[in-house]
């Protein structure tokens, strides 16, 4: 059968349901990724902390860890299924050693990659004292970030407060940073410095300590709060190039009174401003008592003349032009701006702020619901305190109202065990907290985008992490028009058409798509476009974008990933001016196997149950089409039932599509129904009280339909099932009215509507007389007939 031909109503189908353009939206599952050995304030007190990765896979994954400047590697692969798969201890000491404990360049990148999409996560730990935090892919990296931290006090020393940015891209990285604190290294608050990187590179930046706190007492340690740091790339040979930004603490206790306590270090990959929204809705974490856990939050904006709403409230009391500090809540809260803002949520000490235990610091950037995500798998695996079974683990996700988002939202395949609850600041959204979750890797996934948290607890330990969020850049962005993708990431299907475009903050005066040697062998040719003239324009966030699509639909033969470039010159004079170079992978899938088998009892009087067999080839099936051939459809389901109105032989036909937009083939199956057997018999006579009484079934079945079941109900005591032998005698003992019954059934299941009629079963006459009286020899003898009957005549 020729790829995806359908029947035309199919295709209509297909056309009303499809969805026409998505940006360049990326997951935080990757094949790319680049993270540091951040400060842990052990290194400095026995270096008894150790740094793993964790990765979550879905497939046999194939992964390498490198640290180029160290020559360090190691290779992993993970078996089949779900799993989670940890590395090996990151080198702490010698040759290569990749802790980042004084502040300056250092060549310790780590390096992560891997042949199948994953997730992954950093975990630096001692005993309980331990931070992880989610790796984004290098694809979804940006060139502009801000560092926030919190007021750095600590129950040991030294505990700076830090930051670190890694060059990800081959060449010279230059980079400006602007700390917002003093630190370790002789940099000033509010001077700019640039440093410039190669591929691996990590410039590592330290608050400086400020000595003990008073009057919590000597046992106190302080340092600067480096909140509101500055990073950015500019260009290098008229290149700007992407970096990666990590913030954290050696060592910090978040408490009411601002005097250490319990502590814990934590760390943290930085959105990159573009990624940046200006809509948040928050929900405060599981606690240990009144089930919610008070929570810190900073406000963060990069112009200080952002207007900041709470709960429709305007705000003030913005600190060093950067962030407002939310006083610890328990409220779920609505956060919106009339710029693009970032929110960050922490976990205060255990005990702390009526928290209960256990728990301990931890901070969380949380997502705009402009980024969203619709599946996420997450590590419920981070904490290394014992007993284990005092681990705690805990998910929150926000999502919409809307459609099925709510009914289709599924934990690890099931309904989740607790409802959700409408939003008490947006009543178009819902949140559900999730606790007790097992150790291990749990999937969330729903039909709608949503944002989601993950959080757990030991004694005196805690982790965080944004769960699930999509990380795009809101103003510059690479679409594939795929006509039925539901996707926000650039797919499509193999062998079918599709356009691209590319959205920019600026009118450049030169584009130039480079599609990479194995695209330029199927024929797509590279594409220079001097002094561009885009298609479309609109406002996002108060900054005009500007859409150039390239005309000519492109096809691409073979399925796989496959790595495009866009240069373009920006001639706007902003730190990025020049070439400005976007990277990014397009994906090309096989199309789903439609596949299908249905159960009926042959019978025009029972529904016929289909059930789906199709496979989507890696891919989620979110649209099922059924042609049942009497001229009705059916696209709610993929395990329909339909009921025929007529006996016939009908040709049902079924495609599916899945969320990148790829059709199947067309399955079909043909469907056989009777009409139902007729139920019929007769009497023999006489019907009387007694004697036995013959039933001769007179039924037939339609068709090739041959008779195997008959259940006579006589009226009276136990139906009678016969499976050989048609015709039944029975005997009524007693006059009166029955009403005998049949149903007939065929090999098959089709039953008959069920036969009846009443039969009168008469008593039987008595026979009777008089014996006369007389006198011999003198007459004849009168006999008198004196017989009776209860019905009818002698």
């Amino acid at each position: 059968m020729k790829k995806n031909c359908f029947p035309g109503t199919l295709v209509l189908l297909f056309v009303l349901l499809g969805n026409c353009s998505f940006a360049q939206d990326f997951s935080n599952k990757g094949k790319d990724f680049w993270v540091g050995y951040g400060y842990h304030q052990v290194m400095n007190a026995g270096n008894g902390q150790n740094m793993v990765l964790y990765f979550a896979t879905d497939q046999v994954t194939n992964i390498t860890i490198s640290i180029p400047g160290t020559g360090y590697t190691q290779n992993i692969t993970s078996p089949a299924g779900n799993n989670i798969i940890t590395s090996a201890i990151i080198p702490k000491a010698g040759m290569q050693d990749a802790r980042l404990m004084t502040e300056g360049i250092q060549n310790k990148g780590i390096h992560i990659t891997s042949d199948k999409p994953m997730v992954a996560y950093a975990h630096i730990y001692n005993a309980s004292v331990s931070g992880s935090c989610l790796l984004f892919p290098t694809n979804t990296l940006g060139k502009e970030y801000y560092s926030i931290n919190f007021k750095n006090i600590s129950n040991s020393d030294p505990a700076n407060c830090w930051f670190y940015v890694v060059a990800v891209d081959t060449g010279t990285t230059s980079v400006e940073i602007t700390p917002s604190a003093n630190t370790v290294g002789g940099w000033q608050a509010g001077n700019t410095y640039t440093v410039n990187l190669t591929q691996g590179q990590i410039y590592n930046v330290m608050g400086i300590l400020t000595g003990n706190s008073t009057p919590c007492g000597p046992n106190t340690f302080t340092g600067v709060d480096l909140t509101g740091s500055k990073i950015r790339s500019i260009s290098a040979s008229g290149v700007c190039k992407r970096i990666g930004v990590f913030s954290g603490s050696g060592r910090i206790s978040i408490t009411s009174t601002d005097c250490q306590s319990s502590s814990d270090n934590y760390m943290v990959q930085s959105f990159p401003k573009s990624a940046w929204g200006k809509k948040y809705l928050t929900t405060p974490t599981e606690g240990a008592t009144n089930n919610m856990g008070s929570n810190y939050f900073r406000i963060c904006v990069a112009d200080p003349t952002t207007v900041v709403r709470v709960n429709g409230a305007i705000i003030t009391g913005l600190t060093n032009n950067f962030y407002y500090e939310l006083s610890p809540t328990k409220i779920p809260n609505l956060i919106e701006a009339d710029k693009p803002i970032t929110v960050a949520q922490y976990i205060t000490t255990q005990g702390q702020f009526n928290n209960g235990s256990p728990g301990d610091p931890e901070m969380i950037y949380l997502s705009p619901v402009e980024q969203t995500i619709s599946k996420v798998i997450f590590n419920s695996n981070l904490l290394v305190a014992t007993p284990s079974s005092s681990h705690q683990h805990n998910v929150s996700v926000v999502i919409p109202n809307g459609g099925t988002a709510l009914s289709s939202f599924r934990l690890d395949g099931a309904t989740p065990p607790v409802p959700f609850t409408v939003h008490p600041q947006d009543p178009g959204y819902s949140y559900i907290k999730i606790s007790g979750l097992s150790q291990g890797q749990h999937i969330i996934e729903s039909d709608s985008g949503f944002n989601a948290i993950a959080y757990g607890y030991a004694q005196a330990e805690s982790y965080g992490y944004n769960a699930g969020t999509n990380v795009k850049d809101l103003f510059q962005f690479i679409s594939v028009r795929n006509q039925y993708a539901t996707v926000n990431f650039p797919a499509t299907c193999k062998g079918s058409p599709f356009y691209f475009s590319m959205t920019f903050p600026y009118e450049p005066t030169q584009i130039q798509w480079v599609f990479g040697a194995a695209l330029n062998t199927m024929g797509i040719a590279d594409v220079t476009l001097n002094n561009p003239v885009f298609d479309s324009s609109w406002t996002v966030s108060g900054k005009q974008l500007y859409r150039y699509k390239l005309p000519t639909p492109y096809t691409i033969s073979n399925s796989g990933t496959y790595p495009i470039r866009v240069n373009a010159t920006n001639p706007t004079p902003d730190g990025c001016s020049g070439n400005q170079e976007i990277d990014f992978d397009v994906q090309v899938f096989d199309p789903p196997t439609a596949d299908f088998n249905f159960n009926t009892n042959g019978c025009i009087t029972s529904p016929v149950q289909f059930t789906d067999n199709s496979a989507g080839n890696g891919r989620t099936i979110n649209n099922w089409f059924w042609s049942f051939g009497d001229g009705n459809n059916n696209t709610s389901n993929n395990n329909p039932t339909h009921t025929y109105n007529a006996a016939g032989s009908y040709l049902v036909k079924y495609a599916i599509r899945t969320d990148v937009g790829c059709i199947s083939d067309t399955a079909s199956r043909t469907v056989v129904l009777n009409n139902a057997p007729l139920a019929k018999f007769g009497l023999t006579t006489p019907l009387c009280a007694g004697k036995p009484v013959t039933f001769s079934d007179t039924s037939t079945a339609s068709g090739s339909n041959t008779l195997v079941k008959w259940t006579w109900n006589f009226g009276e005591g136990t139906p009678v099932i016969a499976t050989n032998n048609a015709s039944q005698t029975h005997t009524y003992s007693n006059p009166g009215v029955y009403t005998a019954s049949l149903q007939v059934e065929t090999s098959s299941g089709c039953a008959s509507t069920v036969f009846s009629r009443q039969i009168t079963i008469n008593a039987n006459p008595v026979a009777g007389f008089n014996l006369p009286a007389i006198c011999m020899p003198s007459g004849a003898a009168q006999f008198n007939d004196q017989s009776t009957v209860a019905g009818g005549t002698i």
